[in-house]
C-alpha cells in the first residue's frame, strides 16, 4: 500500500553572519498522495512539524506550521525553521546533545484538521546546525556538504538528490498491453523493472510512458527507479491483466424438438454469456444471458442459435442449431374429424380422446376386417362424440404387434409406448416412478384430467394444468361401466397376453398403472412422431 507521504531529506541551508552564527533551518522534502496513492498535485496542503526529543514518544520542545502549494508532480519542499512557529524557539534546540525525532502532520484540505503521517528519528542532517560544513564536488558532478559533529566524526551529504518516483496509478483491469504513467525525472534518470509476474516486456525501460505486455490472468509488479549520482529513488505499480473469456460451448445441437425448448450452453467462469439468434425467424429467447433460457420458436422450422462469451478484452462463441418438430393446433384423422393438440414437455399429444371408426354394438368383436370399429358408451353414437371411441386393443393397433406403430391413429402420429406416457407422467409429477404398478405418484392425475364436474362425477381436485384434458369415457368389458367416473387409456405396449394401459379417477389425484386383457374396449390418444 502507498504511504500518504514519502519524504527525503536534501540539504541544510546555512544561514551566515559575520559572528558565525549556526544555520537556522533545513530543508525538507516531500510527495504528497491521498490515501489511493494518487499524487495530490498544485493543492494547498497545511503541515505541522514538530521536534521531538530524546525519543518518539519524548517531550515536545518545537512545533511549526506551514501553508504551502504542491507542484505539478506532489511536491512540497519546506524550510524547517521557517514555519509560523506554534510552541518553542527553533535557535534553543540542543542538536548535538540529546536524539531528536521530527513528527509530521497532514491537512491535504489546507486546514487545521491534521492527521498524524508518522515520527522519524533525526540522524546526521540536524547536526550541520551546530558545526562548520564544507562544500565539495565529486569527479561525477555531485556536490557534498561535509560537516563535522561534536565528536569529530565527518558527515557528507550529496546534493541536489533525484526526483522522487512516481510509478503512476495501478491498473487492476487491462487488458494484455497497456501504457505506463511514471513522472517525468526533474533530477537523475529514470529506468523500468520488472519486479515480479512472468511473461512481461517493458518496451523502453527507460521511457516513464512506455508500453507494456504481458500475459492474460496474470499479475505484475513494475518498479520505477530515478538514480543520479548522489541516490535513488523508487515507487512500484500493480498491473493486472484480465484473464481471457470462457470458451464458450453452446451445447448439443436440438433436432425434431418441441417448441419451447431449454438452451444448454455453458455458464461462464470468466466473461459474460449472452444468446443471439443467427439464423431463422420468429424465435424467442426468454433470457439472453441465461445459459440454460427458454428458447422458443416456430413449428417446423431450424434456427442457428450462437452463445458469446465476452470480456472488455476478447470473445469466444460457438453455435447451436435448434430445429422444431410440427405440433399443429390441431391434427385431422383417418375419417376426417379434428382434434385439439397440447405440448407437454417434448411431447405432442392429441387434447382429445381418439374417435375414429364406425361404431358397433357392446359384445361385437371388433375383429380383423380391415375396418376400424369402435365401441360407444351404452351404443350410443352421442357419448362417442363427447367422449370418444371405446378400442380393443388389437383393433387398435390393427395387428401390427410393434411398439409404438401408427396403428389407428392419423399419418406422422402413433400409438404411445409405456415408456411415452411414462414421460408424460413425470413430466407432470416427478415423484411417479416409472414401471411400477398400482396407482403412483402425488398428483400427476389431476394435472391431466379435465377440470370441473362437466363430465367427472366429483373430478378430485383436478386442475388440468397440463391441458391434456382427460374425459372420463369409461370401460368396455362385454358390459359397459365407469363412464364419468374412470379413464381408462391403452398404451401400444404388451406384458405377455396382457397390454399395459392407465387409468384415471374421479376420487383420487394419481395415476394408476396396470394389464388388462386386450379384449377390452378403452379409450385411444396418439402421440406425434
Amino acid at each position: 500500500m502507498k504511504k500518504i507521504i514519502t519524504t527525503l531529506f536534501i540539504s541544510f541551508i546555512v544561514v551566515a553572519s559575520i559572528f558565525a552564527q549556526a544555520p537556522q533551518a533545513f530543508k525538507y522534502q516531500a510527495v504528497v498522495r491521498d490515501p489511493s496513492g494518487a499524487v495530490i498535485a498544485d493543492q494547498l496542503v497545511s503541515i505541522r512539524i514538530a521536534i521531538i526529543q530524546d525519543s518518539i514518544d519524548g517531550m515536545l520542545i518545537y512545533s511549526e506550521i506551514h501553508n504551502i502549494t504542491t507542484n505539478q508532480f506532489g511536491i512540497i519542499v519546506l524550510e524547517i525553521g521557517r514555519g509560523t512557529i506554534e510552541t518553542g524557539i527553533f535557535e534553543d534546540i540542543k542538536w548535538g546533545k540529546t536524539s531528536h525525532f521530527l513528527r509530521l502532520e497532514l491537512d491535504e484540505n489546507g486546514g487545521t484538521n491534521y492527521q498524524a503521517m508518522g515520527t522519524s528519528e533525526l540522524l546526521s542532517v540536524p547536526y550541520a546546525m551546530n558545526t562548520g560544513s564544507l562544500s565539495l564536488t565529486s569527479p561525477n558532478g555531485g556536490l557534498y556538504e561535509v560537516t563535522v559533529d561534536n565528536n569529530g566524526s565527518f558527515i557528507t551529504q550529496c546534493s541536489p538528490m533525484p526526483s522522487i518516483a512516481d510509478a503512476g496509478p495501478w491498473q487492476d483491469s487491462t487488458c494484455s498491453s497497456t501504457t505506463l504513467a511514471a513522472n517525468e525525472p526533474q533530477i537523475g534518470n529514470g529506468a523500468w523493472s520488472i519486479v515480479s509476474g512472468t511473461g512481461g516486456n517493458i518496451a523502453d525501460s527507460t521511457n516513464p510512458f512506455s508500453q507494456f505486455s504481458g500475459i492474460a490472468g496474470n499479475s505484475y509488479t513494475l518498479r520505477w527507479t530515478i538514480t543520479n549520482v548522489c541516490s535513488f529513488t523508487e515507487d512500484e505499480v500493480n498491473i493486472s491483466f484480465l484473464a481471457p473469456p470462457t470458451v464458450s460451448n453452446a451445447g448439443s445441437d436440438q433436432l425434431n424438438v418441441f417448441s419451447p425448448t431449454t438452451l444448454d450452453a455453458n455458464a461462464p467462469d470468466n466473461g459474460t454469456g449472452v444468446w443471439s439468434i443467427i439464423d431463422g425467424t420468429g424465435g424467442i429467447i426468454s433470457d439472453p444471458n441465461d445459459p440454460a433460457s427458454l428458447f422458443s420458436g416456430v413449428a417446423d422450422s431450424a434456427y442457428t442459435l450462437r452463445w458469446t462469451i465476452f470480456t472488455i478484452c476478447d470473445t469466444t462463441s460457438d453455435d447451436v442449431t435448434v430445429v422444431f418438430d410440427n405440433c399443429p393446433s390441431n391434427v385431422a384423422d383417418l375419417d376426417g374429424n379434428t382434434y385439439n393438440t397440447i405440448v407437454i414437455g417434448n411431447q405432442c399429444w392429441m387434447a382429445e380422446n381418439l374417435n375414429v371408426g364406425i361404431m358397433v354394438f357392446n359384445g361385437t368383436n371388433q375383429g380383423s376386417n380391415g375396418i376400424i370399429e369402435k365401441y360407444c358408451y351404452q351404443n350410443s353414437s352421442t357419448n362417442c362424440d363427447v367422449y370418444g371411441g371405446l378400442y380393443q386393443w388389437d383393433e387398435m393397433m390393427q395387428y401390427v404387434f410393434t411398439e409404438g406403430t401408427q396403428g389407428i391413429c392419423p399419418p406422422n402420429w402413433h400409438l404411445p409406448t409405456d415408456a411415452e406416457w411414462c414421460t408424460l407422467e413425470q413430466e407432470v409429477d416427478s415423484t411417479i416412478i416409472c414401471n411400477t404398478n398400482g396407482w403412483r405418484g402425488i398428483d400427476g392425475g389431476s394435472k391431466l384430467q379435465e377440470e370441473g364436474n362437466s363430465h367427472w362425477n366429483g373430478n378430485f381436485n383436478a386442475t388440468n394444468s397440463s391441458g391434456f384434458t382427460a374425459l372420463p369415457g369409461g370401460y368396455s368389458t362385454g358390459s359397459f361401466g365407469g363412464l364419468n367416473d374412470y379413464a381408462y387409456f391403452w398404451t401400444s405396449s404388451v406384458n405377455g397376453s396382457s397390454s399395459i394401459n392407465r387409468r384415471l379417477g374421479f376420487n383420487t389425484e394419481q395415476v394408476n398403472r396396470n394389464f388388462n386383457n386386450q379384449n377390452y374396449g378403452f379409450s385411444v390418444r396418439c402421440i406425434k412422431d
